[in-house]
This record gives C-alpha cells, sequence and structure tokens, in this order.
C-alpha cells in the first residue's frame, strides 16, 4: 500500500537511489502493455519552476517504444535486496520474454501509470520534453566506454518530465 506525499516531504539521495542503488524506467497502460528497464544514468531537479526528473533511453531499447507512446512514465526504487531482479530486467529485453513476472514483480497503477507494487518509492511523471544525443558534442572517451562499435549511432534520448505524483510505500 502506497501513499502520497508532497515533494517537500521526500528524501532520498539521487547519487545513491538513481547511480548506484539503480531504478527502473516504465511506461505503458493496461491495453496495449506494460515494459521496463533498469537505469542508473538520471536525475531530478527542477525545470520551468516545476519538480522534474530527468532520464535516458537509447531508441534500440524495448521501453523506448512505451515511453515514446505514453504521455507518462514512472520511476521505481528498491530496497537493495531486489538488486539481482533490477539486473536481470537491466540484460533482458521484455520484447523477448515476459522478464516482469519471471522477476515476480507486479504492476499496480498510479495515477494511471504503471510502477511496481514491491517499490518502496514511485515517481510519476508527464513528459515534458526531450532531446536526442549527438555523436559529435559527446567527447570521444565517453562515445568508446558507452558506445561500442554494434551500438554506434545509438544515442540516448534525454527526457525532462514533470513530477506529478510521488508515491512511498506505507511502514
Amino acid at each position: 500500500m502506497f501513499e502520497k506525499i508532497e515533494s517537500k516531504d521526500f528524501l532520498i539521495n539521487p547519487f545513491q537511489s538513481i547511480g548506484r542503488d539503480w531504478m527502473l524506467v516504465t511506461a505503458g497502460d493496461e491495453t496495449g502493455g506494460v515494459n521496463t528497464l533498469t537505469a542508473c544514468w538520471g536525475g531530478l531537479g527542477d525545470l520551468w519552476h516545476k519538480d522534474a526528473a530527468f532520464i535516458f533511453i537509447r531508441p534500440s531499447r524495448y521501453t523506448y517504444e512505451f515511453i515514446e507512446k505514453m504521455d507518462t512514465f514512472s520511476l521505481s526504487f528498491f530496497p537493495g535486496d531486489c538488486k539481482s531482479k533490477l539486473g536481470y530486467l537491466g540484460s533482458h529485453s521484455g520484447r523477448d520474454e515476459d522478464k516482469i513476472g519471471k522477476m515476480g514483480l507486479h504492476v499496480e497503477y498510479f495515477d494511471g501509470t504503471p510502477g511496481f507494487e514491491e517499490a518502496e518509492l514511485i515517481i510519476v511523471c508527464r513528459k515534458m520534453y526531450h532531446l536526442d544525443f549527438v555523436g559529435g558534442r559527446i567527447p570521444a572517451n565517453e562515445i568508446e566506454r558507452f558506445y561500442s562499435n554494434e551500438d554506434e549511432n545509438d544515442f540516448h534520448r534525454f527526457y525532462a518530465g514533470e513530477v506529478t505524483g510521488l508515491y512511498r510505500k506505507k511502514q
């Protein structure tokens, strides 16, 4: 069971929660299906005087199709004992299998946007803006590190989303 909270009551360390513990980025609906991917890139802040979240997704990822179709997406944060599940979800495609079901996760809807019953915190976002990464603007060492030959030109799309709901699991 979750409770909706105000941004003033939202306390996480984004460097730890996103960069080290990871999160799931999820989009879809009850009729068209749901997909998720594990992310360790992202941020939280302010855009146009609105609470905002920032995510990055490659066009080759199956979740990209869902993000593109939908107006909203969610970020789900999990307890530490779920890291192996997040690892699996980040290394397998929902095109090939029901990876969500295989990991024993249960989709729950927050303001019509899918998140996960097992999460501790859900952030619901409405897309505000997107921008595609351009290879010529990325430092060569980062291209070498993150965009190997098979991923050449599969540069991430940056999305900014207005935070429309914050949900914390009730204690």
